[in-house]
């Protein structure tokens, strides 16, 4: 599942923790913590392809000083958006999203990051 995106001397992005579900009407939440993140995105796959929303947080720290952040966003799956971080190279973020199908299906969220 490695994405690679270029800009100089880049990383590729790794998975670093996902969740599933089958159903409807059901959030799934995956969770996890980055070291010295260069770029965090959230992935969501769905089957069949449908509209998804996600709910995404994070607390990033530098320099012992943390700054908590929140956003949201839907759309059609597949969907893959880069999470905004509050500093340009934190020393860790936590971050977390849930995905919520607006029918029933498979849908699975993935966390993903760029490290140094």
């Amino acid at each position: 599942m490695g994405l690679c995106l270029s800009d100089g001397a880049s990383a590729a992005v790794r998975s670093v923790k996902s969740c599933t579900i089958r159903g409807g009407l059901e959030t799934c939440s995956a969770a996890a913590q980055v070291k010295d993140p260069q770029a965090l995105f959230v992935k969501v796959l769905s089957q069949p392809h449908q509209r998804a929303s996600v709910f995404w947080q994070e607390v990033c720290t530098r320099n012992g000083l943390s700054v908590y952040k929140t956003g949201r966003f839907a759309g059609p799956t597949p969907l893959l958006r880069k999470i905004a971080m509050p500093y340009a190279a934190p020393d860790s973020c936590k971050f977390s999203a849930q995905g919520h199908l607006f029918s029933s299906g498979f849908l699975k969220v993935v966390l993903q990051a760029r490290t140094a």
